[in-house]
């Protein structure tokens, strides 16, 4: 059975989130992982994932969730979600 993603209008700062882009017409996934309080800001305490595109992003944000044990979200552009990756949901 495929798996199911949610859908979110912005980055969820606690989760890993892939966000779907398109620039000049070229289609995009960046991922940024976890935010974490440090005095008065937050600063990532993960590797960001410049965009590249988004098969490669979609999966460097699954291993970035499973190897934290995070849930995973996605914002930006649904246009670009592929359904191969499974169903996207919240929109």
């Amino acid at each position: 059975m495929p798996s199911s993603f949610r859908f979110a209008e912005k980055r969820d700062e606690r989760k890993v989130t892939l966000r779907l882009l398109q620039r000049n017409g070229h289609r995009l996934g960046e991922v940024t992982g976890p935010r974490t309080r440090r005095g008065q800001s937050f600063v990532d305490v993960s590797e960001r994932v410049w965009p590249t595109d988004p098969d490669h992003a979609f999966s460097a944000a699954i291993r970035l969730a499973n190897l934290n044990d995070l849930e995973l979200v996605v914002t930006g552009d649904p246009s670009v979600w592929d359904a191969s990756w499974g169903k996207l949901i919240g929109l």
